[in-house]
């Protein structure tokens, strides 16, 4: 059984695969497969960015465009 932590750590986590990594990657110019962004990153003026295939972007990262 999980504890209380693993929960609480997976909900922001999941949040992010759900909701907010599509989001960004529908924002860019182009963007290829198994691409991962970590939770806190920052990008800002994506609509003229190419992210390649595997690519990961870390967390709490910024890309100014």
């Amino acid at each position: 059984m999980r504890s209380l932590y693993d929960i609480i750590e997976y909900i922001p986590a999941a949040f992010n695969k759900l909701f907010i990594s599509p989001i960004i990657r529908a924002s860019c110019m182009s963007c290829g497969n198994s691409v991962r962004i970590g939770r806190g990153a920052r990008l800002y003026g994506i609509k003229k960015l190419i992210i390649g295939n595997d690519v990961s972007i870390g967390e709490r990262a910024t890309i100014m465009c």
